[in-house]
């Protein structure tokens, strides 16, 4: 039940190659409008950092850094196919 994606991630013009892990979450027949299919559904995460993609502002309050370099991105998808 465990996947793996590899992507090409590009902000701000940098593109890297970035690895998601995720999961498989399920998958069910679906009859919408009259349309059979089939409906699966995966959770994938990853984290980067954000001065590797260029993003090098910064911004402190009170002493304390309110954005980090380690960026985690979260991605949830639904994939389908008409039966």
């Amino acid at each position: 039940d465990q996947v793996t994606a590899i992507a090409e991630l590009t902000i701000k013009g940098v593109t890297k190659t970035v690895t998601f892990k995720g999961e498989f979450l399920g998958s069910h027949k679906v009859n919408f409008g009259g349309i059979m299919s089939m409906r699966a559904g995966y959770s994938f995460s990853t984290k980067i950092n954000r001065r590797d993609f260029g993003l090098d502002f910064g911004a402190l309050t009170e002493g304390v850094a309110i954005v980090s370099d380690t960026v985690t991105i979260n991605i949830d998808v639904e994939i389908w196919k008409k039966l």
